[in-house]
């Protein structure tokens, strides 16, 4: 596949302070070698550039700019990334290389059963979870949101340590389970950290499953973790299998848990 390359110069130029607030702000500007491209910071739409360059003002932070141009067939998006700083006193050049990614325009659906290719992560795929419209997908270090409908990059999350194996969505929450034993609640739709858990000492979290507002967790040392979803709360541990529990589900009030032992369990789940 041919890559094409978007030079992307951005100057974060001396900050400037408002009337109204005492926070430093920097002059993002971008210029590009391609004519109109659409510029999003942090997922979201800011601005357009047709030829030359566009400011943007920030408050002092880091940043995820992408910048997109769809191709003349509609088939593909000229697509280039990268994360700054935008600070006082601040200048730098950026060059992002261009991936073609495919969009779901209506000839593309009618020549391929390949409705959109998405590409972000920079390392293995580990997990993904679908809900409210959204795809949420997780790799080595950092959770990555979608949109469903049109395939667009909206926001990445970042917070373990290390590989993120399992995920789940339910009542407008993402909830992720590491390598590092971690178990996050975020919000879906602000990326915000609800909460930390830790029930699974030193453990791989292999699973993760939602219903009636409890999250059941599964880990490396066999043992299967009941949590309140709005809490946090530790309800119960369930101790049965003795290897790695690799597979989860949950119907009509019970849950059921596969092992590398060989074994399947079926669960009650506590009221």
């Amino acid at each position: 596949m041919k890559r094409n390359l978007l030079f992307v110069l951005i100057f974060l130029l001396v900050p400037f302070f408002t009337a109204c607030s005492d926070k430093p702000k920097g002059k993002l500007r971008i210029s590009a070698d391609m004519k109109d491209i659409v510029v999003y910071i942090n997922g979201k739409k800011k601005a357009e550039i047709g030829e030359g360059y566009t400011n943007i003002l920030l408050p002092e932070g880091d940043y995820e700019v992408s910048v997109e141009k769809p191709s003349e067939d509609g088939k593909w998006i000229y697509r280039g990334m990268k994360k700054v700083f935008v600070g006082s006193d601040t200048s730098v050049k950026i060059d992002l290389e261009i991936k073609k990614t495919r969009v779901p325009s209506e000839k593309f659906k009618k020549t391929s059963e390949i409705f959109a290719i998405l590409k972000g992560h920079t390392d293995n795929i580990l997990d993904l979870a679908i809900a409210d419209g959204k795809i949420v997908s997780s790799s080595y270090d950092t959770i990555r949101i979608w949109d469903l409908n049109s395939g667009r990059f909206i926001k990445f999350l970042e917070g373990h340590a290390n590989n993120i194996f399992a995920l789940a969505i339910a009542d407008g929450k993402i909830v992720s389970g590491s390598y590092n034993d971690i178990i996050k609640i975020l919000d879906l739709n602000s990326g915000r950290l609800i909460k930390s858990l830790g029930g699974h000492p030193d453990c791989i979290i292999s699973d993760l499953a939602i219903a009636d507002r409890k999250i059941v967790s599964s880990s490396s040392d066999g043992t299967i973790k009941i949590w309140d979803l709005n809490s946090g709360r530790l309800i119960k541990s369930l101790k049965g299998h003795t290897r790695n529990i690799v597979a989860l589900a949950i119907a009509d009030g019970k849950i059921v848990s596969g092992s590398y032992d060989g074994t399947i369990i079926i669960w009650k789940m506590p009221k």
